[in-house]
């Protein structure tokens, strides 16, 4: 999504990103992270250097949601702030749904956007989900 910090609808950008997942659509997801890009975890951090490692961790939360028959994926923007000209930070809750039943329980994310050639893109994003989340795919 394109627009200047003053302007900027996280919750807009969270609900298009939120879509791309829904739809499987890497293509357009891709073109919203800047690589590379530091995802935290419970267990630690990981660094995406590659579109092909893009790829993967895409890949590996489609096979979650189809394992899970997720429906839905509710994302709420909780705060937003700016950290220079040219980045924001925001926290949201993640709700994933099967059917309006939660899969599992609500979790935090929160996530630096940079703006690149006018384009707001992810370089960071942290959530606390542990291998035990992760385990329920299987």
């Amino acid at each position: 999504m394109t627009g200047d910090l003053d302007t900027f609808d996280f919750q807009g950008w969270l609900d298009t990103v939120t879509g791309f997942f829904m739809d499987d659509d890497f293509g357009s997801f891709a073109d919203t992270v800047a690589l590379p890009a530091i995802v935290t975890t419970a267990e630690g951090a990981s660094v995406l250097s590659t579109i092909e490692d893009l790829r993967g961790r895409f890949d590996f939360w489609m096979h979650f949601m189809k394992a899970q028959q997720a429906t839905d994926m509710i994302r709420t923007a909780r705060s937003y702030d700016r950290i220079g000209s040219e980045v924001c930070r925001g926290k949201y809750e993640t709700e994933l749904l099967r059917g309006g039943t939660r899969i599992i329980k609500p979790f935090t994310s929160e996530v630096i956007l940079r703006r690149q050639d006018g384009v707001w893109r992810t370089t960071f994003v942290e959530h606390l989900l542990t291998k035990q989340f992760w385990k329920m795919s299987s």
